[in-house]
């Protein structure tokens, strides 16, 4: 999955929030997830081979401290700026002014090789390969994926509108909503507290996780091949989702979802109050 970057970068706390973050492709996103950029780009350094070894050993250290805390967006993130150092350094090792093309054209400019910088780009490569490679990051890189990344699950067409917001607990139920359309069980649970309740009005009152866990599984019978946000509005441990769905069996039902989150910061779901109309 590509990285988004139509996100609120200056107020998402990527830490607090990892469902947000997408691992991209090389080093997509390097210089705008935070809190990491701000932790790591003062020690990322390439000038030359004594000041290279020194910041990629300094990295290296980090991604180490992000991985004895099962934080993968900080061990993704320390990968980038090891893979940066690599390329970045290799573009000076080839062309001195660090312009891989002429200005204002296309044209390539001839190679000139600068040995000093061949030499960083060497260590950062080793130290990137090093992390790339690290058991416990390709294990956490995969769970990434399978939870908040994956396309195996059934493709729906999505549609939401530019009145949804961006801020991070406006994300977290723009984010919930798809993961219920696509039935991604691993996503929703992790969002929600054990003594989770779900009051489907007129319908049946849900209580428990493992109950809820439950009630999921059974919604995947019938899958929904549309789901169209209209609005997302939050305040305080408040907030609500409405918009339709269009489901393979071709019913069509019109919802709006009332979230009242576990804490201030808009991290977990204490309860959700939901209302549906078929539309005939």
């Amino acid at each position: 999955m590509t990285f988004d970057y139509s996100l609120d970068f200056a107020n998402i706390d990527f830490r607090k929030h990892p469902e947000l973050y997408r691992i991209g492709k090389g080093e997509q996103g390097v210089l705008v997830v935070e809190p990491y950029k701000s932790e790591i780009l003062p020690y990322w350094r390439f000038k030359t081979p004594e000041v290279a070894r020194k910041s990629a050993n300094k990295i290296y250290k980090m991604f180490l401290g992000y991985k004895k805390s099962d934080d993968f967006v900080g061990m993704d993130m320390a990968r980038k700026f090891l893979q940066m150092g690599y390329t970045r350094s290799r573009r000076y090792a080839n062309h001195k002014s660090g312009r891989k093309y002429a200005k204002g054209s296309k044209k390539l400019l001839p190679r000139e090789e600068d040995v000093v910088k061949a030499e960083s780009a060497k260590i950062f490569y080793e130290t990137w390969k090093k992390a790339r490679q690290d058991k416990k990051y390709v294990e956490l890189k995969k769970k990434h994926r399978e939870c908040y990344e994956s396309r195996s699950m059934t493709m729906i067409k999505v549609i939401i509108s530019e009145d949804c917001g961006n801020s991070p607990k406006n994300i977290l139920l723009k984010n919930l909503t798809i993961a219920f359309a696509k039935r991604d069980s691993k996503f929703i649970l992790d969002k929600v507290i054990e003594d989770f309740r779900w009051n489907i009005i007129g319908d049946k009152f849900i209580q428990g996780k493992d109950n809820f866990a439950q009630a999921v599984e059974q919604m995947k019978n019938d899958k929904v091949t549309e789901l169209n946000i209209h609005h997302i509005a939050t305040h305080g441990r408040s907030g609500f989702v409405n918009g339709t769905t269009k489901l393979k069996s071709k019913k069509a039902s019109t919802f709006c979802d009332v979230y009242e989150f576990s804490n201030t910061k808009g991290t977990t779901i204490k309860e959700i109050t939901s209302y549906v109309i078929e539309i005939k």
